[in-house]
């Protein structure tokens, strides 16, 4: 079973994902329209979005599982914007 999901281009109305179940944790950031987004389906799993990472295309958490931590990204890669823009992040 998966437990942590990165999306890219999630469904979204209203710049707020829909069409994912309440139960699942999901994770997005900014204001604007969101076009990055993590998904947890695991309550057990500890997790912390990081504001200073984040945006409408890069979601970034520390997660938490037994003693490890581990950091997970999910990026959108705007095919109209040069990549080193991106990748600095």
């Amino acid at each position: 079973m998966t437990h942590i999901i990165c999306i890219q281009e999630p469904y979204v109305i209203g710049n707020k994902i829909v069409g994912l179940s309440q139960y699942y944790k999901v994770f997005s950031s900014g204001e604007g329209r969101k076009r990055a987004a993590i998904v947890i389906n695991n309550r057990q799993i500890d997790t912390l979005l990081i504001n200073q990472l984040s945006d409408e295309d890069a979601v970034v958490l520390e997660t938490k599982v037994d003693n490890a931590k581990i950091i997970i990204a999910s990026l959108y890669f705007d095919i109209n914007r040069p990549l080193d823009t991106d990748m600095k992040k």
